[in-house]
C-alpha cells in the first residue's frame, strides 16, 4: 500500500503539472517575459506555474522525485527557473515575496551553477535567508553584486569557480573556497566602499 500511495502521489503531481502546461512552455514564458519592459501577465502567468510545479514536486518523496527527474527533468526545470529569476530585478523581487520558502527547503544553499548565467542581480532582498550562493561553472557569467553580497551578514559562502569571465572575485580567489571568497569579498568592501589597498594587492600578487 506505502508503494501503491507513492505511485498515486507521483501521478497526481505529474498530472497536476500537465494541467499547468508543458514544463517547457512554462520556462519560456518565464524567459521572455522576466526582462524590464515585458509583459507583466506572462511573467505572472510564468511564475504562478513555476511556483504550483515547485510545491508537488516538494510534495513527493525521495523515489517519486527520481522519477519525476528523469522522466520529465523537473529538478533541473526548477534550478533553471531559479537562475532566470536571479538574472533580473523582477525575477528577485518575486523570489524574495513568492519563493522564499525555497531556501528553506535547502537550508539556505541558492543553487544556480551550471546554468548559462550571463549575470546575478543584487540579492539583498533574499535578506538572511540566503547563506550558500553556488553560481559555479556559468562560463558566460561576467558579473555579481558584489558589494551587495559582502554586506549580506548571512551569506557565509560563495562557490564561484569555473567562471572563466568572471573579473570580481578572481578565480586565483575563488579556488581557495567558497568561505575564502566571502572573506576577499569582505576585506574589499569595507563600509559600502572598496578598500583600494587590498584591491591593489590582491591584482598585483596575481
Amino acid at each position: 500500500k506505502p508503494c501503491c500511495a507513492r505511485i498515486n502521489a507521483m501521478n497526481d503531481v505529474a498530472e497536476s503539472m500537465r494541467s499547468e502546461g508543458e514544463i517547457t512552455d512554462t520556462e519560456r514564458k518565464l524567459l521572455e517575459s522576466i526582462g524590464e519592459g515585458t509583459d507583466e501577465k506572462d511573467f505572472d502567468e510564468a511564475c504562478s506555474s513555476l511556483g504550483k510545479i515547485y510545491d508537488g514536486y516538494m510534495n513527493c518523496g525521495a523515489a517519486c522525485k527520481a522519477i519525476l527527474d528523469k522522466e520529465m527533468g523537473v529538478g533541473a526545470f526548477i534550478k533553471r527557473c531559479k537562475a532566470a529569476l536571479v538574472s533580473s530585478d523582477r525575477g528577485v523581487e518575486w523570489f524574495a515575496a513568492n519563493f522564499i520558502k525555497s531556501l528553506d527547503d535547502t537550508k539556505g544553499l541558492l543553487d544556480v551553477s551550471r546554468c548559462d548565467l550571463r549575470e546575478v542581480r543584487d540579492l539583498s532582498l533574499l535578506g538572511d535567508k540566503l547563506r550558500s550562493l553556488d553560481v559555479s561553472h556559468n562560463r558566460l557569467l561576467t558579473k555579481l553584486p558584489v558589494s551587495t553580497l559582502a554586506a549580506m551578514p548571512s551569506l557565509q559562502a560563495l562557490e564561484c569557480g569555473g567562471c572563466r569571465k568572471l573579473i570580481s572575485p578572481p578565480q586565483e580567489i575563488a579556488r581557495q573556497g567558497s568561505r575564502e571568497v566571502m572573506d576577499f569579498l569582505r576585506s574589499i568592501h569595507v563600509d559600502g566602499s572598496v578598500n583600494t589597498e587590498v584591491l591593489l594587492f590582491t591584482i598585483g600578487d596575481g
